[in-house]
């Protein structure tokens, strides 16, 4: 059922691009509804191959997910629409959560629905979730301006925000402001080897509304806030950062959890910026 109303609702929105004339956004969204449907005639006839682990779901493959410029194959689960990068978060995050205490407060921002509706259930976490437009969103407000006290929350989870807003390095001095002195800061952005960033002055349709690409210079921009130490896990075009403040006694701990998942310093990083202690990987 999910499926399908996933599929009825990306060609609706296919339709309407090319009502308004928006013809290469109508092409792109009519061509991920198409394998959309091949996907579900694939999940009736073959047997299950994946399984979902927010939510349980198993088909032959995951399914396509489409933005108003690009799709993506193989990505998205139909039932709680979590991606690869939130599944592999989920991961992460148990691992994190490991080394924390019994009860925490999280913070979200910019929760999608996956981690949402996990950790509602859990009734160890005090969970928090903000946004200037989400309607998971349970205040409104600004990742650049938060309203909460100094060192107020054991966890905050950004991912894929910083890119978005006008001032990145505030909205880090915020994150690094309410988080407390033995909490973690789960950030996650794209972030190809070697390249800079590039700022592009205002959001971009062609850069799915994107105010700039980030490069290896992102870490500086950590540092800035106040961040001293970095571990990367996951992709490493993609990779979850785990930013701890400098008084954390986390490092180690959180090291062996992680134990073989550390993914080693990204290309020219270390003669981009000489400060290899204030920052530590495997």
């Amino acid at each position: 059922m999910n499926s399908f109303r996933d599929f009825a609702v990306t060609t609706y929105v296919g339709t309407r691009y090319l009502f308004r004339g928006r013809l290469k956004q109508a092409f792109v969204t009519y061509k991920a509804s198409a394998y959309k449907l091949q996907e579900m005639v694939l999940d009736l006839v073959l047997p299950s191959r994946v399984t979902c682990n927010f939510c349980g779901w198993k088909g032959a493959r995951f399914h396509t997910m489409v933005t108003n410029v690009w799709y993506r194959r193989n990505a998205q689960c139909p039932r709680c629409h979590s991606l690869e990068r939130h599944r592999e978060f989920l991961e992460d995050y148990l691992r994190v959560r490991s080394v924390l205490p019994a009860s925490i407060h999280l913070l979200q921002v910019a929760p999608d629905l996956s981690f949402y509706q996990y950790c509602i259930k859990d009734p160890t976490v005090d969970y928090m979730t903000i946004d200037i437009a989400a309607r998971l969103a349970m205040k409104r407000m600004d990742v650049q301006h938060l309203d909460f006290p100094d060192q107020s929350f054991d966890v905050v989870v950004c991912f894929h925000v910083l890119d978005y807003v006008e001032d990145d390095q505030q909205a880090l001095n915020e994150i690094y402001r309410v988080l407390k002195p033995q909490g973690v800061a789960i950030l996650q952005e794209g972030l190809p080897a070697g390249r800079i960033t590039r700022e592009f002055g205002r959001p971009l349709l062609e850069e799915d509304y994107r105010r700039r690409a980030y490069g290896v210079d992102l870490f500086k921009k950590h540092l800035q806030a106040g961040f001293q130490i970095d571990l990367k896990t996951g992709s490493p075009a993609s990779p979850t950062l785990l930013a701890l403040r400098k008084e954390s006694l986390l490092l180690e701990p959180l090291r062996k959890k992680f134990e073989g998942r550390l993914l080693p310093e990204l290309s020219g990083l270390r003669e981009t910026w000489h400060t290899t202690q204030a920052w530590r990987t495997q």
